[in-house]
């Protein structure tokens, strides 16, 4: 009777071969033939070492007296380079001082530059509107000359009245206009506003101008009150041009009211006159009021500009209170940006939420396992991440154009939260942050302002991968070498008995 036992275990060896061939497969063999190898080499390394060690310690303290020598030398050399260094650093300073002073001085001459574009456009308009004013008044005075002619003067007298009234409307207008450049600025507004007025009471003048002079026309006086009509018609025809002009002339005089404001606070922050604070809310402010222009108006090549320089300002501002990564460890308490901190809603801003891996609980449910967040920021800066419900701050920093991307690992509970981004000086203050972004989390999926996040590039965290399966096929191998062994051995101890 062949013995079971032996044609167990030799199974079992058999499959513990295969084992451990497998394993060798799956791992660098370089690297297992390399460390057999090192097994080997190590007497002899043992001894080369030995040997190499004695060569060193001669050497060593004839090395040593060169070095005393050679630091003596050093530290003379050290003391000079000091010297030097000092004398540059100095000579680094004046060049930087003068080079700042040299741009302030070119980006003031640009907003100078940009201001006096603006004031000849003004005057273009102006001399634009002022040509179709005194067509106007040429108009109405050959409607007057007509209606002088017609009898009796008592029933055109309204008529002769209304065409009064315009030409004195139109006359202020003329007279306005020639102040729209004036360098008062309370003369300049007192002149925009009488061409506003003028603009709506010429209209409501020329409407009723026309219906008056429907009811006193009558077979007598017809040829003469058609030629006040179709004149009327042409002066209704020039103002509705006209306001066209008024309006453009109104957006630059708007352009220009919002460029002298970022002069005196680009002026202001280069003087170094105001603190963060006045310097943030001065330029919210502004950007407003360049938004509203744009708005109302248009964006000129000149408003962007001046949006860039003032933006810029706001940038170096930022970056010079702005806490390093050195320094984190060293603030206390970190300001909560739910309630401090001015809003700059154009430089920090959450662009997007992406869920970028996904991952099974416990019960099976899928949920979101990395979480991506990008937006914008202060270019070259350390940035914070806000997340509520769940307090959650971490840090991130921006590139050369101010983007910024994190991947936020933290398991989120189901339901509403919002994010913020924020700079944060060395004290734990909020220099400046977006506003709040809410979003809504349930199970694997977000909602960012009621809009679903994309799923791309999402991955489900699968417990059958290819790492899993290759983990569970060896477990199970092994067991079965272990059953087979035992099973020899208790088939063995059978045969022992019956024997």
């Amino acid at each position: 009777m062949i013995n079971s036992k032996k044609i167990y275990i030799s199974l079992g060896v058999i499959l513990a071969a295969f084992l451990a061939v497998f394993i060798f497969i799956q791992n660098d063999s370089k690297v297992f033939l390399g460390s057999v190898s090192n097994v080997f080499d190590f007497e002899k390394i043992q001894l080369d070492r030995e040997k190499i060690q004695g060569q060193v310690a001669s050497a060593t303290s004839s090395q040593e007296q060169a070095q005393g020598q050679v630091a003596n030398a050093t530290s003379v050399q050290e003391q000079v380079k000091g010297q030097v260094a000092n004398t540059t650093s100095v000579q680094e300073k004046a060049e930087e001082q003068v080079a700042n002073a040299t741009s302030v001085q070119e980006q003031a001459q640009g907003q100078v530059a940009n201001a006096t574009s603006v004031q000849a456009r003004i005057e273009e308009k102006a001399q634009e509107v002022k040509q179709k004013t005194e067509e106007v008044l040429e108009k109405a005075q050959e409607q007057k000359e007509l209606v002088a002619s017609v009898e009796p003067k008592e029933k055109v007298a309204v008529v002769d009245d209304g065409i009064d009234k315009t030409i004195d409307a139109m006359s202020k207008q003329k007279e306005a206009i020639n102040s729209v450049n004036d360098s008062d600025d309370q003369k300049r507004k007192e002149a925009f506003d009488i061409i506003e007025q003028v603009g709506k009471e010429v209209n409501d003048l020329l409407v009723n101008q026309q219906k008056n002079i429907l009811l006193v026309k009558d077979e007598a006086n017809k040829p003469s009150m058609d030629k006040v009509e179709n004149i009327n018609n042409e002066i209704m025809q020039i103002v509705s041009g006209q306001q066209s002009m008024i309006d453009a002339m109104f957006g630059f005089e708007k352009e220009r009211e919002v460029m002298d404001r970022v002069l005196s606070l680009a002026t202001e922050l280069y003087q170094g006159d105001l603190r963060d604070e006045t310097a943030m809310e001065k330029y919210i402010n502004f950007y407003d009021s360049y938004n509203q222009a744009v708005a109302d108006y248009y964006e000129s090549p000149e408003m962007k500009e001046s949006l860039t320089m003032a933006r810029e300002q706001i940038y170096d501002m930022i970056r010079e209170s702005s806490i390093t990564k050195e320094e984190i460890e060293m603030i206390e308490r970190i300001q909560d940006p739910r309630s401090e901190g001015p809003i700059l809603k154009d430089i920090f801003n959450i662009q997007e939420l992406v869920v970028q891996e996904k991952r099974y609980r416990e019960d099976g449910v899928e949920d979101i396992g990395k979480l991506a967040i990008s937006g914008f920021g202060p270019p070259s800066s350390l940035i914070f991440l806000f997340l509520y419900s769940t307090p959650i701050m971490v840090h991130t920093e921006t590139d050369n154009s101010g983007e910024w991307r994190y991947v936020l690992e933290v398991e989120l509970e189901d339901g509403s939260h919002e994010m913020y981004v924020a700079s944060v000086d060395r004290t734990g203050n909020i220099i400046a942050r977006s506003d709040a972004v809410p979003f809504v989390k349930e199970a694997a999926a977000v909602q960012l302002d009621f809009m679903p996040i994309s799923m791309v590039g999402a991955q489900s965290i699968e417990f059958f991968d290819r790492k899993n399966v290759t983990a569970i096929s060896l477990v199970f191998l092994f067991i079965l070498i272990v059953t087979i062994i035992l099973t020899g051995m208790s088939v063995s101890k059978k045969q022992y008995f019956q024997e």
